[in-house]
């Protein structure tokens, strides 16, 4: 298109960008530990490059953590950002170097873990701190109990 002596080119993209589903969210939540404990990134990185889960801006963010749990951590951080082709790319990427990672993804998500409410909080917040000036009190008695 010109518009006066400018030439404007415009495109449009018609495309959706789904978000990750909660199931799959909660998957990667669950299982964080147990990612971040055993997983090499750089094991997983190009394939995950390759079918554009990542960008190259993506992989130097993860690659600029100093730690290889860092960088898992990384990793984990931008992918629940990512779709749900997203993750299952990635569960592929695992393969077969991560077969217990891929069954620990491929479980059913259980039943909500109990969150804890602010009263909850506090009654645990207010025991251990009794509990700690108990004990101070007591080691400084020598009744040590």
């Amino acid at each position: 298109m010109v518009a006066g002596n400018e030439l404007v080119i415009t495109k449009s993209f018609s495309f959706s960008v789904e978000k990750m589903s909660e199931t799959n969210y909660s998957k990667l939540i669950l299982n964080r530990v147990e990612i971040v404990e055993d997983l090499l990134v750089e094991d997983v990185l190009n394939f995950l490059r390759s079918t554009y889960v990542f960008d190259s801006e993506d992989a130097e963010l993860i690659k600029s953590e100093k730690t290889s749990k860092r960088q898992a951590e990384k990793l984990l951080d931008l992918l629940s950002t990512k779709s749900n082709a997203a993750f299952y790319h990635f569960r592929t990427s695992l393969g077969e170097g991560y077969p217990h990672l891929v069954e620990l993804l491929d479980e059913e998500v259980a039943a909500p873990r109990k969150v804890s409410t602010a009263d909850n909080i506090q009654e645990r917040g207010l025991l251990g701190f009794c509990h700690t000036i108990i004990t101070q009190y007591s080691c400084r008695r020598g009744t040590n109990k």
